[in-house]
């Protein structure tokens, strides 16, 4: 079972930022060639958290290449510290994805890395919460300003969310918002990690013991999570697959934050 990390999903619920610190473990991974030794950091904008397992998303902005040779993909990675588990994914046809839910996906064993913290970063201003969704005088400010903003609830499905927006909304002859999430195309596991384990405890036998080692590693299509949603000053949202039914679900705990 994945473990939880009480404290890094209760500063993420307050709207801490998620980021990663990885090294690599010189000694067991192919990630040291042709490199020589290094560490590195990633911003984690798109965030998870069920049951105190924290998953974390980078934006699909790698370009994966070889000078003098070729350019294989843009890809995206998921961390998180539940599991000696991360994923990549990438994709060529966006509107492919879109219309299909589905996403090549690689599952490669964080033994590879000797150090893999997920890191909480300061949280940013609160400017606006469904709490006081009158009280507009931040959020007015904050747009008016230029600033960038992100965005974290408890979806249907009681799992905690943090996204970037596209957009934020403020009608102000009469006060109505609006909040439009950045879309992302995530693996599986964002669905549901307490779920995604089950299943991939069912697809691998042993799998403490596959993860344990560095060489692990699958690739598969599996589903897709679009991260887009627009959530109103209510609540209510539609996401990507409510979007021909026009069907409604409900958010709760929402918070706006100014990026700092």
């Amino acid at each position: 079972m994945g473990k939880a990390n009480s404290h890094l999903a209760a500063a993420i619920a307050d709207g801490a930022r998620l980021s990663v610190f990885l090294e690599p473990e010189f000694e067991k991974s192919t990630l040291a060639h042709p490199r020589p030794h290094y560490i590195e950091s990633y911003p984690l904008p798109h965030v998870c958290v069920k049951e105190g397992q924290v998953w974390g998303a980078t934006r699909r902005t790698h370009l994966t290449h070889k000078p003098g040779d070729r350019i294989d993909s843009v890809t995206s990675f998921t961390y998180t510290d539940s599991l000696p588990l991360y994923c990549l994914s990438s994709y060529n046809d966006e509107m492919a994805v879109l219309n299909k839910r589905t996403l090549l996906t690689r599952l490669l064993s964080a033994n590879q890395y000797r150090r893999l913290d997920l890191i909480a970063r300061p949280a940013g201003p609160c400017v606006w919460r469904d709490t006081q969704p009158n009280n507009l005088n931040a959020l007015n400010a904050s747009i008016q300003a230029g600033n960038e903003h992100y965005i974290t609830f408890i979806d249907q499905n009681d799992i905690l969310r943090s996204h970037p927006l596209d957009l934020a909304f403020l009608f102000p002859d009469s006060g109505a918002v609006e909040f439009r999430i950045e879309h992302a195309a995530l693996p599986e596991v964002f669905y549901d990690p307490v779920a995604f384990e089950t299943k991939l405890s069912r697809s691998v036998p042993d799998l403490d013991k596959a993860l344990a080692s560095p060489t692990f590693g699958g690739q598969s299509a599996m589903a897709a999570y679009l991260t887009f949603r627009c959530i109103d000053g209510s609540g209510t949202a539609y996401g990507v697959p409510d979007i021909q039914p026009d069907t409604r679900h409900a958010c709760t705990n929402v918070k706006v934050y100014s990026t700092p």
